[in-house]
């Protein structure tokens, strides 16, 4: 292949894969797009296949995601998930993949995919298809309508070797069992591997991750029953990290687990991705596990109870809170931070470091009463409480404290001390963002400066300040319910 006419970036991946040949210019894409093929996508066809084959039932992707996905892909840290097709009267529609495709064109960088093709016969079929929970998974049927096309009209590219093994080979499972050996020297990347029950066992003991979900019954019952039936689509990723040589399993356990229950073995396709330490395999985790499924940031973030020692609840109070401190509480530029919160591995390593400070916080607000504790809780006091601990922890511990026991005992405060104040103001919910951070805020800077506040009145139009602390002369006004978004 000739790298003459193509760009940097597409000549750095031709050399980087000779076997590929680059499938830019007018050929059809069906016969660049064949069902169980591994093609090379350059930016220049990524933007021809979202052009030609884009499905009118799906919503473009977010340009924080696409972003994210740029940026794993100019990393070389980018996991290439099947695109998925259906074919409709013999034109390709997009089903599954649109984000990295159009990531592809955002890095000007070529990567490699796995396709799937899947006929349906009618709009009814391909809106079906197209919402589906598992829209990148293949029909039984399909497997039978679909016939690869004469080798001697449309002869497969030669693919680059992976681990030893051509793309081919890599999508011919592996059906001899790994015995007692190693299992990283059975699971190997971009291999295809026949997983029967007794390795599924040996996967679940050996490469279980200790933070990995609980399962889900119901959709464990649905692999359950699509594999007795089966229907099970054949080439599924499973997906491991490999930390100081030993694989953990991050992607693929409601399938392992079903592969034990239905007693029936299923080929899979094995990603292995090294990482580093526990932090990057926990984030190589929350990757899989929010693209895999609808998960609520505390799922996402399970890895971090034992971690900080915070409940359910404290850490979902964290989650949620982290956008405006990561923002600066900028509230014009928290629709920005919001986007990139998105990004569960980030929004956790962003909650990992401040947990420190929200521990003690929920310590000091514990014997409030529930309407207190709820009004503390919101995300836009603890974002102020959170600053103040991390830079007066003991002058904020002061503050905190008496305000979540004042409903107990009246604490000796004066009825002009700004944490009776605050206490008298946060049984009643304000609706207004910006207001709950001024009125926080405001408690704050008296009780720090010496000064006596009988009521709290404030000015949401005015500058914000958190006295002691970086906040200073920060303008609120704007996106008013960017930060609800964030919840």
């Amino acid at each position: 292949m000739s790298t003459a006419n193509l760009s940097a970036s597409q000549a750095a991946a031709a050399a980087k894969f000779p076997g590929l040949p680059s499938p830019a210019g007018p050929t059809d894409l069906n016969q660049i797009l064949r069902h169980r093929s591994v093609v090379e996508v350059t930016p220049a066809l990524a933007q021809r296949i979202v052009t030609e084959c884009r499905c009118e039932h799906q919503a473009p992707p977010g340009k924080w995601h696409v972003d994210f996905l740029a940026a794993k892909i100019k990393d070389g840290q980018l996991w290439t998930r099947p695109l998925s097709f259906a074919l409709v009267e013999g034109r390709l529609i997009l089903i599954n993949g649109w984000d990295r495709l159009a990531a592809v064109s955002r890095s000007g960088i070529a990567v490699r995919f796995p396709i799937r093709v899947t006929p349906v016969g009618n709009q009814e079929e391909l809106r079906s298809l197209a919402f589906s929970p598992a829209a990148s998974r293949l029909a039984p049927e399909a497997e039978k309508r679909i016939t690869p096309p004469p080798a001697q009209q449309h002869p497969a590219p030669a693919a680059a070797p992976v681990n030893g093994r051509t793309a081919g080979d890599a999508l011919a499972p592996l059906r001899a069992t790994p015995g007692d050996a190693p299992l990283d020297q059975f699971l190997k990347d971009g291999t295809r591997v026949f997983v029967t029950p007794e390795l599924a066992r040996r996967i679940n003991a050996e490469c279980r991750y200790e933070h990995e979900r609980p399962l889900r019954e119901d959709r464990l019952a649905q692999h359950v029953r699509d594999m007795a039936a089966d229907r099970f689509f054949q080439g599924s990723l499973l997906a491991f990290g490999s930390l100081n040589g030993k694989l953990i399993r991050v992607d693929g356990q409601h399938r392992t687990e079903a592969v034990i229950e239905s007693g029936k073995g299923q080929s899979f396709l094995i990603a292995v991705h090294p990482v580093e330490n526990e932090k990057e395999l926990a984030q190589l985790y929350s990757i899989f596990d929010a693209a895999s499924s609808v998960r609520t940031p505390v799922e996402s973030a399970s890895w971090l109870l034992p971690k900080t020692g915070l409940s359910k609840r404290e850490l979902a109070v964290l989650l949620r809170t982290v956008p405006f401190v990561q923002a600066g509480f900028h509230l014009p530029q928290s629709r920005q931070a919001a986007k990139m919160m998105q990004s569960s591995a980030e929004r956790n390593a962003i909650a990992l470091r401040w947990s420190p400070f929200a521990k003690r916080y929920f310590e000091l607000i514990a014997p409030a009463p529930r309407a207190v504790k709820d009004a503390l809780h919101c995300q836009t006091v603890a974002a102020v409480a959170l600053m103040t601990l991390k830079f007066h922890t003991q002058h904020a511990a002061q503050f905190w404290g008496p305000i979540a026991r004042l409903a107990e005992e009246d604490m000796g405060l004066d009825r002009s001390d700004p944490r009776r104040a605050l206490y008298k103001r946060l049984q009643v919910r304000e609706k207004s963002i910006p207001m709950q951070l001024h009125v926080a805020a405001a408690a704050w800077n008296a009780f720090y400066e010496g000064r006596r506040m009988k009521g709290i009145r404030v000015n949401p139009d005015r500058p914000f300040t958190i006295a002691g602390t970086p906040i200073v002369e920060v303008h609120l006004e704007g996106d008013d319910d960017a930060a609800e978004r964030s919840n």
